[in-house]
């Protein structure tokens, strides 16, 4: 770049020099636009044809009449032209002011708005190059909009290729990949360029494959790419990486040695794998000759942290924690510009991070297990701050991250990912206070337990709040709805497609449309008031939930499982403790044995649960069973394997129920839990839905195992009398249809649902309920999970999904089951009555008709579930029930608690005996 700049300067003055005072004239501007066309599109251009082609241009800018629309385009070109030089050269400056220039030509004289796209996507692309995301973003954004209003506009695979590295940059692989996939699309196949082109998407496309976990895809592309000859070197570093993280580093070390071209990438691959298989001098070789090059490169800063970080963790493997700590810290340091502070007790903070926020998470992360290790040889309480204080900034970045995603499904991905980290920092703090009795430490650990569940639900819930109370412009909600809609409308497509010509062609419907909601809600950021409250770091106050949350009668205990321990909390108003229960083979054993017996409901076949149940009992309640005397309710947050479990059907040592004496209610996490939720729930305005009152026979379907395996037409005779004590609408048979049910909904205030669902553990969103099937397609009786995403449920007080295995599903890592009864509360609903497994549909109805009227004479769900399934339990004509696989599958997840005054007309008659006791006493004592 110094001796382009040295050789410009002379031949500028010297070409200056000669023209001096001379007046150009509009052929002689032209002449020279075209002197300066032919320069830039010579094939053996070098830095002498670059600068006079530089020169010529400056001189159309500066002296180019622009009374014609012709002079117009020429004087936009030369911008564009001179810039792209001035990128090649390095000179990104310069080349940034070329480009932003040709945009203000084209507002400047009204030119089409398609002639935008072209400078803002260099300018993204610029940005990009420099690791200033934000700034790329900003002008992509605004050329994918340009792109989505012209038809075949040049560039539009360049545009969308980058949105994919910049995706792929912030995190968000699954959305990368629709990007790649929307190039290659949109690329012309007729030259050997487009089909190098194509190749790079489909190497990108597999790179993301390898963030997600899916490396035998990944590999499955990248080798057919070597053999065609596109890319060998980068894909052999591609493989490695694959291999890599498959776990067969012997593999990936062959791939890297096939590079011959050196590079920082290839030596910190090279050293990370020798660093795992303990041979840590060849990784520090190989870390040294990464920074030596990263000293000559440009750009190169977070590949420099890389190495970094490698060192780290080489001398840590050598317990060498001092320099392992001051090496994360040179990390830090090089990963975000503006932190220059090399005392390792400081970290970034959430102002100063910056959009490689992964590789910042990791490095976090990498710092914090060292002083982990330190405080554990030592004790020492700086080390203890220090480990605190880190894990908390990896944290802070976590959530930064998650909340930067535009859909829950990169979410799910990136709390699954960072879920062992959560497991680590609650572990070292329960370490910490085990070692300093500091209550403060046990505070903490529950709320980064709390923390890691559920995270991709609750930003949803925040987000829509926040739409609510920071007005945001209903334009711009609109849209998003209208998206939504449009994305579910799709799916249901493709459920019933025909051919692989139509899949396709919605598939790519789906994408346009999945890329589009990503821009809407992408401009919602704009508003600073609702970007600032999003991003805000939202944290459990285990202070504020035991004083102003629970109540004097509620305890709440909460589960988190780390590799061999599930950590028990117990939270009372002035109370907080935990407890330590061994996951052994025994643990694990009784408990997938009990979760199969409560499932199993048989003719002729007992119950055979009890004696699990008990031992249950006392590994998951016994620790904290004498400190919940005395209280009323229990509210369960369950984690990992306890999803599925029903606690209230644990029995105690004296053979009783946990239901027999709490009332119970579960939740997500102890951050849904709301300061004051004492609503009245309005029964007279619910509709009530009961399609299989008795058998259809409006339609058959052609497939046996269908029949089997879904039940869709099985009739629930009792349905009926399930609804009976409910006011208000009532759709039952083939009045109960899935057009009827959403043209009416909005309307009502209770939803109960008497019919049929499946849970499909492998696709979430294909799950479904069944209403009456009086169409030919079965989207037009199934209400799928995915539907519920563009249904706003906000209005709804209370759902009680009765139909089997509403509470089933997925068990998703650090977020649990994906559910329709989790969709529902997505939706916006925050009461609900679910199901754990296939109900008998007679005791259903008993338990549904019971609910209804204890909570007419007001009483809470949690307690009216109770009450019933007590007085089932106590029901000498259903002795046959009373095994907990009968009536335990039914559960409150929701807040609504029991009013204080719910036995108000109590204190009628103790308050008139109370005062004639006093004029007694008074009359006695005169």
């Amino acid at each position: 770049m110094w001796k382009y700049s040295i050789l410009a300067f002379f031949i500028k003055s010297f070409l200056v020099t000669s023209i001096f005072a001379q007046k150009f004239t509009s052929d002689e501007l032209r002449r020279r636009y075209q002197k300066a066309d032919d320069l830039y599109n010579l094939d053996d251009a070098n830095e002498q044809t670059d600068s006079l082609a530089i020169i010529y241009f400056d001189q159309v800018i500066d002296h180019i009449d622009t009374s014609s629309i012709e002079n117009q385009l020429i004087l936009w070109n030369a911008y564009i032209k001179s810039g792209v030089i001035q990128q090649y050269n390095a000179n990104q400056r310069s080349a940034i002011n070329h480009y932003r220039d040709a945009i203000q030509t084209v507002v400047k004289f009204n030119l089409a708005d398609s002639m935008k796209l072209k400078p803002m996507l260099y300018t993204g692309m610029l940005y990009y190059e420099q690791e200033n995301i934000d700034s790329s973003i900003y002008y992509l954004r605004k050329a994918e909009l340009i792109a989505g209003t012209y038809n075949n506009v040049s560039d539009e695979s360049q545009l969308f290729n980058t949105l994919g590295a910049i995706y792929f940059k912030l995190g968000n692989y699954s959305q990368s990949i629709n990007y790649f996939r929307k190039a290659i699309r949109v690329m012309p196949t007729n030259s050997s360029y487009s089909e190098s082109i194509i190749a790079t998407c489909q190497s990108n496309i597999a790179t993301a494959l390898n963030k997600l976990g899916e490396y035998d895809s990944a590999i499955s592309i990248y080798k057919p790419l070597i053999k065609q000859g596109y890319h060998s070197e980068d894909n052999y570093m591609n493989l490695g990486v694959s291999y890599f993280e498959k776990g067969d580093l012997d593999s990936a070390l062959i791939y890297f040695h096939k590079i011959t071209q050196p590079s920082i990438e290839l030596y910190n691959n090279l050293a990370d794998s020798y660093i795992q298989i303990g041979q840590i001098e060849k990784g520090l070789t190989n870390i040294e000759k990464a920074l030596k090059l990263s000293k000559e490169g440009v750009n190169k800063k977070l590949l420099k942290a890389v190495s970094y970080n490698l060192k780290g963790e080489a001398y840590e493997k050598l317990q060498r924690y001092d320099d392992a700590l001051r090496n994360y810290q040179r990390a830090l340091m090089e990963a975000v510009l503006e932190f220059r502070d090399t005392s390792i007790f400081s970290n970034p903070t959430n102002k100063l991070l910056t959009t490689s926020n992964y590789q910042l998470f990791n490095f976090l992360v990498s710092k914090s297990e060292a002083f982990d290790k330190v405080y554990r040889k030592t004790g020492d309480r700086e080390m203890l701050k220090g480990a605190m204080d880190t894990y908390e900034a990896a944290i802070k970045v976590s959530d930064f991250i998650a909340k930067y995603f535009d859909n829950d499904d990169a979410r799910i991905f990136h709390n699954r990912i960072v879920l062992p980290t959560y497991q680590k920092a609650v572990g070292f703090v329960i370490y910490a206070f085990n070692q300093t009795k500091n209550q403060l430490l046990l505070e903490k650990a529950l709320a980064w337990a709390e923390k890691s569940k559920a995270n991709t639900l609750w930003i949803s819930l925040k987000e829509e709040g926040l739409k609510l109370k920071k007005h945001l412009p209903d334009s711009l909600t609109k849209e998003e709805s209208k998206l939504k809609y449009r994305l579910s409308q799709f799916t249901l497509k493709l459920i019933t497609a025909q051919s692989e010509e139509e899949v396709e062609s919605i598939t790519n419907d789906m994408i346009n449309t999945e890329l589009a909601l990503a821009s809407v809600r992408d401009k919602f950021h704009d508003y600073q008031d609702y970007y600032d409250q999003k991003f805000s770091f939202d944290i459990l106050d285990v202070k504020k939930l035991q004083k102003e949350v629970l109540l004097d009668d509620e305890a709440l205990i909460s589960y988190f499982e780390i590799d061999d321990k599930i950590l028990l909390f117990l939270v009372k108003r002035n109370y907080l403790t935990f407890h330590e229960i061994d996951r052994s083979s025994a643990f694990k054993d009784s408990l997938n044995y009990y979760l199969k017996a409560l499932r199993t409901i048989s003719i002729g076949k007992s119950y055979d649960g009890r004696e699990t149940a008990r031992f249950l009992y006392q590994q998951l309640i016994g620790p904290v069973a004498d400190k919940i005397k005395g209280i009323n309710s229990l509210i369960f947050i369950p984690h990992q394997e306890l999803n599925n479990l029903s606690f209230e059907s644990l029995m105690s040592s004296g053979n009783k129920y946990l239901i027999e004496t709490y009332d119970v209610r579960y939740q997500y996490a102890a951050s849904f839990l709301p300061e004051s939720e004492e609503i009245e729930i309005q029964l007279d305005q619910s509709i009530s839905i009961a399609p299989f009152v008795k058998k259809s026979s409006v339609m058959q379907l052609d497939s046996v195992d269908e029949i089997k395996k879904q039940h869709m037409f099985s009739t629930l005779p009792e349905s009926a009398n399930e609804i009976d004590a409910l006011s208000g609408i009532k759709l039952l048979g083939n009045n109960a249809s899935k057009k009827e049910f959403l043209k009416i909904l909005g309307d009502y205030k209770v939803l109960h649902l008497a019919t049929h669902a499946y849970a499909n553990d492998e696709l979430p969103g294909q799950s479904f309920i069944s209403f009456f099937p009086d169409a030919a397609e079965e989207t037009d009786f199934k209400l799928f999970v995915h539907e519920l995403s563009a249904i706003d449920l906000s209005g709804l007080e209370l759902v009680f999904l009765s139909a089997c295995e509403t509470n089933a599903g997925k068990n998703v890592t650090g977020e649990g089951i994906m559910s329709i009864s989790r969709a529902f509360t997505n939706a916006g609903c925050k009461n609900i009555i679910t199901s754990l497994w296939k109900a008998e549909d007679y005791v259903t109805s008993f338990l549904s008709k019971k609910f209804y009227q204890y909570l007419e004479e007001g009483h809470s769900p949690a307690k009216a579930l109770q009450l019933s399934k007590i007085e089932l339990l106590r029901d000498k004509s259903y002795s046959q029930f009373r095994s907990p696989n009968y009536w335990a599958h039914l559960i409150y997840i929701g807040n609504i608690r029991e009013a204080e005054n719910s036995y108000w007309w109590w204190y009628i008659p103790v308050g008139i005996v109370t005062i004639l006791l006093l004029l007694r006493i008074r009359k006695l004592m005169n």
